[in-house]
C-alpha cells in the first residue's frame, strides 16, 4: 500500500534545491608563445574547441598557470564544474584576463548549444487518403458468455463483441470475434476482429480497434483510419467536450466524417498481465480490495489475468453522443448484474 517514500522525497527535493548540483566538465587550454589561444572543454559526450589571439610573451609580468585556472574556473551561474583543467604551453606569457573570460564564455555557449536537442522543422503540405462513413446510431454489446449471449441476442444490437472461447459456439451475423491486447503468437484469422494492439493492426485486415489504442485526438483516429480500420474505439478518459472537439476537429480537417466507437457502460478494464494470481492462490472468483474496501473484479483468461474498475461506467447522456457525431455506443457485459441493467436501456 505505499506510495510515497518521505526519507526519498527529501533527498529528491534537496537535489534539486541544491545549489551546488553542477555538471563535471573537463578543460585543457594551450598557451604556447606565438601560437593561437586554445581552449578544449568536454562534457565527456561533447568536445568543443575554441580559439583566441596570439599568445605574446611576457616583458614584466607573466600571468601563470594559477591565475588562469582560476579564471577558467569562474563559471558562475552556469549549470558546469571543471573537475580537471589541464594547461600545457610556455610559462613566460602574457594574456588579458579579458581574453579568457570571453574564450570561457564562447567555449560554455557552444556547449549548451551541443546539448540541446535541436531538430529543424520542416514546414510540408499534410495529405491523408482516408473514407467517408455515413452518419449512423448504432448499438454494440460485449459479452463474456453464451448465457449471456441467449439473454441479449434479440435485442437490436449490430455488432456483438466475443472472445475466442465463446465465438465458434455461436452462429449470429452480427458477431465480431475480440482479440487479446497481449498476443505472444498471431493465428490467421478471416472474420471481422476488434483488436487491441498494434501487432493486429499490421497483420490483418478487417478490423476494428478497442479501447486500448488510446485514442486521444483527431490526428490518431486519421492515422488508424489510413490504415484500414474501420472503426475505432476512442479512450476512456476523454470528456465530452473532449469528444466533440475530437470529431468536430476531424470533420473540419479531413471534410469527412469518422466512425467512432464509445464505450458508455460497463466495469473498466484496469489492468492485464501474465502474472496470474488465481494461479498462485489455485483460487476462482477472486477480487482485489482496496483500503476503502472496494473490489476490483479479477478475471482470468488465457492465463491472462485482468483486473476491472470497482465501479461501473455508465454515461447516463449517452444518447447525446450521437448527437456529436459518435456512430457506435458500447455496452461492454462482465456479470449477469451488468446485463439486467442494460436490458433496461436497450429496447429490442
Amino acid at each position: 500500500m505505499k506510495t510515497t517514500d518521505y526519507l526519498l522525497n527529501k533527498e529528491i527535493t534537496n537535489l534539486i534545491n541544491c545549489n551546488n548540483r553542477k555538471l563535471n566538465i573537463k578543460g585543457k587550454i594551450e598557451v604556447y608563445k606565438d601560437k593561437e589561444l586554445k581552449l578544449e572543454i568536454t562534457d565527456y559526450i561533447n568536445n568543443i574547441v575554441v580559439l583566441g589571439n596570439i599568445v605574446e610573451k611576457s616583458i614584466n609580468n607573466p600571468i601563470g598557470f594559477d591565475r588562469i585556472k582560476e579564471q577558467l574556473n569562474k563559471l558562475g551561474n552556469t549549470i558546469y564544474k571543471f573537475d580537471d583543467i589541464e594547461i600545457i604551453g610556455d610559462e613566460d606569457i602574457f594574456i588579458y584576463i579579458k581574453e579568457l573570460n570571453d574564450l570561457r564564455r564562447e567555449a560554455i555557449d557552444k556547449l549548451n548549444e551541443k546539448r540541446l536537442y535541436n531538430y529543424d522543422y520542416i514546414k510540408e503540405e499534410y495529405n491523408i487518403d482516408l473514407p467517408d462513413f455515413e452518419k449512423e446510431e448504432n448499438y454494440n454489446i460485449l459479452v463474456n458468455t453464451v448465457n449471456q449471449y441467449e439473454k441479449i441476442k434479440d435485442y437490436n444490437f449490430k455488432n456483438i463483441y466475443l472472445e475466442e472461447d465463446i465465438y465458434n459456439k455461436i452462429n449470429d451475423d452480427r458477431k465480431v470475434l475480440r482479440l487479446d491486447r497481449v498476443i505472444d503468437n498471431y493465428k490467421e484469422y478471416n472474420d471481422e476482429l476488434l483488436v487491441g494492439e498494434l501487432g493486429s493492426i499490421n497483420k490483418y485486415e478487417n478490423i476494428n480497434t478497442d479501447f486500448s489504442l488510446n485514442v486521444t485526438n483527431s490526428y490518431s483516429v486519421a492515422f488508424l483510419h489510413n490504415l484500414g480500420v474501420k472503426k475505432i474505439t476512442l479512450s476512456y478518459e476523454l470528456t465530452k467536450t473532449q469528444i466533440k472537439n475530437i470529431v468536430d476537429n476531424y470533420i473540419n480537417r479531413y471534410k469527412k466524417h469518422p466512425n467512432l466507437e464509445l464505450i458508455i457502460f460497463g466495469k473498466e478494464e484496469a489492468m492485464i498481465s501474465k502474472f496470474n494470481l488465481n494461479k498462485l492462490y489455485n483460487v476462482d472468483n477472486t477480487y482485489l480490495q482496496d483500503r476503502f474496501n472496494n473490489l476490483y473484479p479479477i478475471v482470468v483468461k488465457n492465463d491472462l489475468m485482468r483486473i476491472y474498475n470497482y465501479k461501473s461506467r455508465f454515461m447516463e447522456d449517452y444518447k447525446d453522443y450521437f448527437d456529436i457525431g459518435i456512430n457506435n455506443l458500447r455496452f461492454n457485459v462482465l456479470d449477469d448484474s451488468d446485463l439486467n441493467r442494460v436490458s433496461r436501456l436497450i429496447d429490442k
